[in-house]
């Protein structure tokens, strides 16, 4: 947030209890409105709200994050499945493959 507060950017708190496509990336329909979306959702955006991406880059890296309890994550099963999820994700990802870093 300080990254974009620099910009003059994310000045304005949302208020939002639960996400809603409509009140969070929607919310930029708004003529003098931004908010954040995921690259990937983009195209659906752009069909749904007539949205479109700044025409600069912002300082702002996303992340995203397999989380479990450390006895899910230890079970041998665990490895098997964590792949499957991986292989979904390197698909949908693959439009973007110099963006991408995998954490372990």
């Amino acid at each position: 947030m300080a990254s974009l507060q620099a910009h003059g950017l994310a000045t304005q708190l949302c208020g939002l209890r639960e996400y809603g496509e409509e009140q969070w990336e929607g919310f930029a329909r708004e003529a003098s409105a931004l908010s954040y979306a995921s690259p990937l959702l983009l195209p659906g955006l752009e069909t749904r709200y007539g949205l479109t991406p700044l025409v600069y880059p912002l300082p702002a890296t996303e992340c995203l994050a397999v989380v479990g309890h450390r006895d899910v994550l230890s079970d041998q099963v665990f490895a098997g499945l964590f792949k499957l999820i991986q292989d979904d994700l390197n698909q949908v990802l693959a439009p973007f493959p110099a963006a991408i870093q995998w954490l372990r």
